[in-house]
């Protein structure tokens, strides 16, 4: 952690909290959702030749 600033990492549960917990959902407003638009790419990945 170097020399300055804090000796102790902070609480892991707490960051969560702070960070990471959604309190209220919220809608897209086109009305998808992520795991369409990542299936949408995953599939047409499938056929782009990388090389």
């Amino acid at each position: 952690m170097g020399v300055a600033g804090r000796t102790t990492l902070p609480d892991a549960k707490m960051i969560v909290e702070k960070l990471l917990l959604r309190k209220r959902f919220i809608p897209d407003p086109q009305g998808s959702n992520m795991m369409f638009a990542f299936f949408a790419q995953h599939f047409t990945h499938q056929f782009s030749n990388p090389t």
